[in-house]
């Protein structure tokens, strides 16, 4: 899974396929690859992102990955807290002891993750995988016709 991770994101590299210029390339590259990593969820949580720049999300490699890897840690977890780490709460009996984190499913739901979707994960990541190598892969061609034609 992680090679997949890894792999995948080299994917993302189709913009700089279609310019001539490499410091255009580059920052094209940069500018779309940062956009799409702060709308993954790592830096911000998805809810809190503004309602016309949400579609973003469903781009990023990243959100499905960092989903699919929280899914695969957190589920079947199960804390314990210390003394120190013990918040206190009202209940019926006045204030009872709770650990504010008690399991990787209270996680996957602080975090907004669907704790039953890991192989749906895997498979968005897949098809961006192949769209994005698609996407490089016509760029180069239309590039490469573009070259062939005026030579």
């Amino acid at each position: 899974m992680l090679r997949l991770l890894v792999r995948c994101p080299q994917s993302l590299s189709f913009p700089s396929c279609s310019s001539v210029v490499s410091v255009v390339s580059f920052y094209l590259t940069h500018s779309c690859t940062k956009v799409v990593l702060f709308c993954a969820g790592l830096f911000i949580q998805l809810d809190s992102i503004p309602v016309y720049f949400r579609w973003i999300q469903y781009l990023s490699l990243w959100r499905y990955g960092f989903e699919a890897l929280a899914i695969n840690e957190f589920t079947g977890l199960n804390f314990t807290c210390t003394a120190n780490e013990t918040v206190y709460v009202p209940c019926a009996t006045g204030t009872c002891p709770r650990c504010p984190i008690p399991n990787g499913e209270s996680v996957l739901i602080q975090l907004g993750f669907d704790g039953n979707s890991f192989w749906v994960q895997i498979a968005v990541i897949l098809a961006l995988f192949g769209l994005f190598r698609f996407l490089g892969w016509l760029a180069l061609e239309i590039y490469g016709r573009k070259r062939r034609s005026s030579a």
